[in-house]
């Protein structure tokens, strides 16, 4: 078993790294899914913090926006609402569909099965 955040309908793995919305892969690169872990974790982040996380990851920070828009289009692909709002001039907030009992509470320290074969 795996430790895992769920946050609503999105479930956040570490090894590897995997994001799903509704037992649905999210097709993000290493870099968005480092950059979208981390906002999937605090709940929020500050521009500057994104730029030191893309910069951590080997990307440049000046790539920023068009990262978010990235991960913006990815989930919206799959029928997500769009991940994150814009809080002021420099911090984004997480944002998340409801799971299926309609909470969208964090779970931190879910266990989930660390391999799934589908059928």
């Amino acid at each position: 078993m795996e430790r895992a955040i769920k946050r609503g309908a999105v479930v956040l793995t570490f090894d590897p790294l995997l994001v799903t919305w509704r037992g649905r892969c999210v097709p993000l690169s290493p870099t968005e899914a480092q950059v979208y872990a981390y906002i999937c974790r605090r709940g929020r982040a500050t521009y500057e913090e994104l730029n030191q996380v893309l910069a951590n990851n080997g990307a440049n920070p000046a790539t920023r926006s068009l990262v978010l828009g990235h991960i913006r289009g990815k989930f919206r692909q799959i029928g997500a609402c769009c991940p994150f709002e814009r809080l002021g001039m420099n911090m984004l907030r997480l944002r998340v569909d409801p799971d299926e009992h309609g909470s969208t509470a964090p779970v931190i320290g879910l266990t989930v099965p660390r391999y799934v074969i589908a059928s």
